[in-house]
């Protein structure tokens, strides 16, 4: 996913995906925008993840550097989601962000709430603070 994007004196824009041939019909085109003080790096995505529908990937930067959060869009309500999730052994709960502590200066947090969009899809966040 790395390879989504390409980052030039804290400008990103958009890269390519790297993925097998057999797998890289299952990517839409990249899509960037800005907004909120974000550039927001996205791909619509025709795949599943631990036996969940995948509907988008995206990554949100924030202006000034700091590192980038990945965003997951799943076709499977929010309770579903959860359970699969702590099934897998990610400590997620529901409308808020969980904290894990590492050594580099950042906590890695995740996130899970409905889409804005679309309530019955889930978004599940990973990040930094």
């Amino acid at each position: 996913m790395n390879a989504m994007v390409r980052i030039d004196n804290e400008t990103v824009y958009p890269g390519r995906i790297a993925a097998s041939h057999a797998l890289s019909a299952a990517f839409g085109p990249i899509q960037y925008r800005r907004a909120d003080g974000y550039q927001v790096v996205s791909t619509s995505v025709s795949g599943r993840w631990l036996g969940m529908r995948l509907l988008e990937i995206s990554q949100s930067f924030p202006e000034g550097g700091d590192p980038g959060d990945f965003h997951f869009v799943l076709d499977v309500p929010l309770e579903q989601v959860r359970e699969r999730l702590r099934a897998a052994g990610f400590p997620v709960t529901t409308q808020e962000m969980i904290s894990l502590p590492d050594s580099d200066g950042y906590e890695h947090s995740l996130t899970l709430a409905r889409s804005p969009a679309n309530a019955d899809h889930t978004i599940f966040g990973c990040g930094w603070n």
